[in-house]
């Protein structure tokens, strides 16, 4: 079924959508425990931000973290999203970057947000040989940083793009007779972004978002 025939029969389903609160510490059965034990022997900033970390995580909470503090705001986005049983090697990379180098790129980030939103700037800041990369830092997880950022000053507009929402775009452009795109650049994020956003009689757009990530 086309994307935007898929979305237009389910829009209440997607409106009435509610995401369960992730619990990092069970996520794949518990496999990803280990890398988060090992990275808090390792490096007291770490183990200090875990302290303060709940071990269940909405949406909500990571962005109201990255409003409290833009190191644990990084570290929930990683657990969040899953990069310690995931992603293993570019979690243990992340993780053993010294605190003030993540707070200096995240509120670099975080500003720009605020005063002009998504712009190409940014997001080539965070590709690789950008200004604000960080080692393990891939398209997926830093387009979850720009929407828990985002989220936090009450903005629903910049999302995740993650493979799962990679198929999505795809789709969109199938029902517009354009190609398939294997890599994305900043034009496929834009586009991405304008899909979702236009979308007719969808509350929010990162609600269609977490919709089609678990249905579609």
């Amino acid at each position: 079924m086309p994307i935007n025939q898929f979305i237009a029969t389910r829009l209440a389903q997607i409106n009435q959508f509610h995401q369960d609160d992730m619990d990092w510490t069970t996520m794949h059965h518990g496999r990803g425990v280990h890398a988060v034990n090992e990275a808090s022997e390792k490096h007291a900033w770490f183990n200090q931000a875990m302290k303060g970390m709940h071990h269940k995580l909405s949406r909500e909470a990571v962005a109201n973290y990255y409003s409290q503090d833009l190191y644990l705001g990084f570290i929930a986005t990683l657990l969040w999203g899953g990069a310690h049983c995931n992603r293993v090697d570019h979690f243990r990379s992340m993780v053993s970057c010294p605190p003030n180098q993540i707070v200096g790129i995240m509120s670099d980030v975080y500003k720009r947000i605020q005063a002009n939103g998504m712009t190409q700037n940014l997001f080539a800041s965070m590709c690789r040989c950008g200004a604000n990369h960080i080692d393990g830092l891939g398209l997926s997880f830093f387009t979850k940083v720009f929407y828990f950022m985002a989220l936090s000053i009450g903005r629903h507009d910049i999302l995740i793009l993650d493979s799962v929402m990679w198929r999505v775009y795809n789709d969109f452009r199938i029902d517009d007779n354009l190609p398939s795109r294997n890599n994305c650049r900043y034009g496929d994020y834009t586009a991405y972004l304008n899909y979702m956003n236009a979308v007719s009689g969808v509350n929010q757009p990162d609600q269609l978002e977490a919709y089609l990530f678990v249905h579609y």
